[in-house]
């Protein structure tokens, strides 16, 4: 019997070892982000929010929820984007006119 009690209490401990690092790795996430909205300001850019990287910001989660979310490529065609959010759902459409390396951005549907 005491050999089990010992199973127990060691189950338990490597439970609590696990969830400590989970928190510690959702809390350097967390962080990570706060520090990049401090060195890299985002821009609203007709429609989504930029800053120097390429990819553009999820505006529904930045404005609503205060979450910096990369939004992600679906379709890609000539000087034509069409981004959707990983969170929230939501779809947006950029496009990039000819006149240099200006990309403009129109609000999805």
């Amino acid at each position: 019997m005491p050999v089990v009690q010992g199973l127990g209490v060691v189950a338990i401990a490597v439970f609590s070892v696990a969830k400590a690092f989970v928190e510690n790795r959702e809390i350097a996430r967390l962080k990570k982000k706060i520090r990049r909205l401090f060195e890299k300001p985002l821009e609203y850019d007709e429609g989504v929010y930029r800053d120097k990287d390429k990819v553009p910001y999820c505006p529904g989660c930045f404005d609503g929820k205060n979450l910096v979310i990369h939004l992600k490529t679906t379709v890609s065609s000539f000087r034509q984007y069409l981004f959707n959010c990983p969170v929230c759902k939501e779809e947006y459409a950029t496009r990039e006119f000819q006149d240099g390396d200006t990309v403009k951005s129109i609000p999805g549907p």
